[in-house]
């Protein structure tokens, strides 16, 4: 008897834990995005050089009236939309040839990309030479989180849209399996797009986990320190550590200072005082050792 007594016990406990397991993952599934986390970083990557990433985001950017948007001068531009309760925050890489290692970079450190194709093509092709380039190579790379945006659908004949949807999907389908095809061409399209790319669930990527990074939204010079200034993702950053910057190399950091955060979802928190304060202050002795003259804040 005590024997099935304990069997059952351990039965209940594998149950519980197996339940409050799924219960912490929901609950962050849930805060991503949210006001206590850092928005989802979305790339507009069109996969014809003749497609403006720009319209794409235009239509995002008005499909909720009530969202507020923010444009900062790196070229990020914050969507936060209150009916979600969840901020997206948009880059788009400079496409074409000799973009390709430009484009890349984006993907390393976005949370989902957007893939941008038209329907307005009459071979019915969705990606030109450099898409097709740039898709395998970030393919190679380690691909964020993927959504497929078909674009320009309501400018063929009626009759021919979801012969010409169906085609797509298929191209898709062969690319990535189980991939789903978005319709984007009116208010309500951007709104699903918003919406499934706040619920779908992430890729995970090796080389990302196991690291902190940051897009940076301001950077700044001054005698000698390089102060930048965005979200901090991934890993915690340790002060003491070395920090790499794409085409620079390897800096030592002077400090971190956490700000109060620019970009609220509610419109009464946008008129707040920006405050900075310092997190956390490098120890010589415990830093690791670069080169001269290098320091980053």
């Amino acid at each position: 008897m005590d024997r099935v007594m304990s069997r059952d016990s351990r039965r209940q406990q594998a149950q519980q834990l197996r339940k409050n397991k799924r219960a912490d993952t929901m609950n962050k599934k849930r805060q991503l995005g949210t006001s206590e986390y850092a928005p989802f970083l979305v790339c507009l990557l069109p996969l014809e050089a003749s497609i403006d990433p720009r319209s794409t985001l235009d239509m995002l950017e008005k499909c909720d009236p009530e969202a507020l948007v923010y444009k900062n001068l790196s070229g990020i531009t914050y969507l936060s939309v209150p009916r979600f309760k969840q901020r997206f925050s948009f880059i788009v890489p400079p496409v074409g040839r000799g973009n390709e290692f430009t484009a890349l970079d984006y993907l390393k450190v976005a949370d989902t990309t957007i893939f941008i194709v038209s329907a307005n093509n009459p071979e019915g092709e969705i990606m030109d030479r450099w898409g097709s380039r740039i898709f395998q190579m970030a393919m190679a790379q380690g691909l964020p989180t993927p959504t497929f945006a078909l674009q320009d659908l309501e400018s063929i004949a009626p009759k021919k849209r979801i012969p010409m949807k169906s085609s797509i999907q298929k191209i898709v389908e062969k690319l990535i399996p189980d991939q789903k095809l978005v319709t984007l061409d009116t208010n309500s399209d951007a709104l699903n797009l918003l919406r499934k790319i706040g619920a779908q669930k992430k890729n995970k990527l090796k080389n990302r986990m196991c690291r902190p990074h940051l897009y940076a939204d301001k950077v700044e010079y001054s005698q000698e320190v390089l102060k930048v200034t965005g979200y901090l993702r991934g890993t915690p950053l340790d002060v003491n550590r070395l920090v790499y910057i794409p085409g620079l190399g390897d800096f030592q950091m002077a400090q971190i200072d956490v700000t109060t955060d620019p970009y609220p979802i509610d419109k009464r928190n946008m008129d707040q005082e920006i405050a900075t304060k310092v997190f956390a202050v490098a120890d010589e002795k415990l830093q690791t050792p670069s080169g001269p003259g290098k320091c980053l804040e």
